[in-house]
């Protein structure tokens, strides 16, 4: 499936196990460039690997999304790696449905 996300940044919350992962690989393989976050940088060295194995690469730093100091120190760090200079969105995914997935990128 093509849904145009090539050199599109998206970040993945939660992206070091399950289908925060499951999502990140999604991601990686439509072309986007993936960060993820998660707690543990046990969580995040055994995905990072796990995502290795398979062939990808999984690009992420550790934030407490319930910290909003933690999780703006990842943002940073996000934005420095992918070189932004554009103002930052939110977006929203409500499901990994095509159409879904389109709508969140359009806003």
């Amino acid at each position: 499936m093509d849904l145009g996300l090539n050199n599109k940044v998206a970040i993945v919350t939660g992206g070091t196990e399950g289908i925060g992962f499951s999502c990140a690989k999604v991601l990686v393989q439509e072309g986007a460039k993936v960060y993820v976050c998660g707690r543990s940088t046990e969580k995040l060295h055994s995905a990072q690997a796990k995502a290795a194995e398979e062939g990808w690469i999984l690009s992420g730093n550790t934030a407490d999304v319930t910290d909003a100091n933690s999780f703006a120190q990842f943002l940073e760090w996000v934005m420095e790696q992918a070189g932004c200079r554009k103002p930052v969105e939110r977006l929203w995914i409500s499901s990994m449905e095509d159409a879904a997935i389109r709508e969140g990128f359009q806003n």
